[in-house]
């Protein structure tokens, strides 16, 4: 599968719905199914995005007996319970649903960011922030030493 890769910024219509850039639709057509996973991504406030085989994948890890037996819910369980499928329309477009829209603070704009094996959409301004300290981070630990 080919990475989720750029940066785009696109305005929420008056019904909820955002474009997805072209090659990311593409990728995810490329992977046999177009559906979207979302939910807010843990410890941040964007709306996390992933392709079905990603989810698939990340469930392998979660053993046929511990399923059956039960007892302590898996990392994988625990996120999946708050993953919504979201299909792209015609014109590349999802409706993100309300719920996670307010959780992520987005209203007007986002800004839908690669990041790999998935994608993330974002309020811009809380995507900046979080690029910054993060790109400051890595500057940091790259830097030569004196």
């Amino acid at each position: 599968m080919k990475a989720f890769t750029g940066t785009f910024e696109f305005k929420v219509d008056a019904k909820g719905r955002v474009s997805i850039p072209a090659a990311f639709r593409n990728i995810l057509v490329a992977s046999g199914d177009a559906t979207i996973y979302a939910a807010i991504a843990p410890g941040q406030n964007a709306i996390r995005c992933l392709t079905a085989a990603t989810v698939e994948a990340a469930l392998q890890n979660v053993s046929a007996t511990q399923s059956l037996v039960g007892g302590e819910p898996s990392d994988e369980e625990i996120l999946v319970a708050r993953m919504q499928t979201i299909e792209p329309d015609s014109d590349g477009r999802v409706t993100l649903p309300r719920g996670l829209l307010e959780k992520a603070g987005i209203t007007t704009t986002v800004t839908v960011a690669g990041r790999g094996r998935h994608f993330e959409i974002w309020e811009p301004a809380a995507f900046l922030a979080f690029q910054t300290q993060h790109e400051s981070r890595i500057a940091a630990r790259h830097r030569p030493s004196p």
